[in-house]
């Protein structure tokens, strides 16, 4: 959320979660809308229409990432080696920096 608050000005968040409860307790500012009560599909309609998206672990966030035409911040090393996720895909499918140049990989929070 730095990164966003930095570069650009009139920042927004929109947050979607399963854990929106988590998502109130540990996102804070007065920039950040919870949308709440909406079918997954409508979920990812939302993110995957915002001008950039920050992403969890996940394959729903793996999907919203692929479709958001903007920056998509994920962290650097998901999905986590050995993870279930990891073993599925061979840990090929989360694209590194240099592979869309619309990726950004942090390393931690």
């Amino acid at each position: 959320m730095g990164l966003f608050r930095s570069r650009y000005k009139n920042v927004y968040f929109v947050v979607c979660s399963d854990d929106i409860k988590w998502a109130r307790k540990h996102l804070r500012g007065g920039d950040i809308l919870f949308v709440t009560n909406n079918t997954p599909a409508v979920d990812m309609a939302i993110l995957a229409s915002c001008n950039h998206v920050i992403v969890s672990n996940g394959t729903f966030s793996w999907w919203v990432g692929w479709l958001c035409t903007g920056i998509t911040v994920r962290y650097r090393w998901m999905p986590k080696y050995d993870s279930y996720m990891y073993n599925m895909t061979r840990g090929e499918y989360w694209p590194t920096n240099d592979t869309y140049n619309h990726y950004v990989a942090i390393d931690s929070d």
